[in-house]
């Protein structure tokens, strides 16, 4: 659960420090006519950090996520690489069972 919380706020708080830079980034553009060279480099430093966020949030889901088979009742806890691209919903995923190997829409 700690860790659940820690990588939510970590990654909420980069969210929340991208699009302030982002917003000041476009503040100051606009009223003091800044070089392309320093808008680029301001805004590869905020990709960075939406990036991060983007890694901190999603390991936090794929860590705390396990998901249940409903034919077998096998525990399942995907792998990063196939949390990513799998289907998703609030509360299930498109998984393949590694006990019974059938695709089916399991439940958290």
């Amino acid at each position: 659960m700690k860790l659940k919380r820690r990588g939510l706020a970590i990654g909420l708080f980069l969210f929340i420090l991208a699009i302030c830079i982002g917003a000041i980034l476009f503040l100051y553009h606009y009223k003091s006519g800044m070089s392309t060279v320093q808008v680029a480099v301001i805004a590869f430093v905020m990709i960075v950090i939406w990036s991060l966020a983007e890694g901190f949030l999603m390991k936090t889901l794929v860590d705390t996520s396990v998901y249940y088979c409903p034919d077998c009742h096998e525990r399942i806890k995907p792998s990063a690489v196939e949390y990513f691209l799998t289907m998703r919903t609030v509360n299930q995923a498109y998984l393949k069972c590694p006990k019974c190997q059938k695709r089916r829409w399991c439940k958290r």
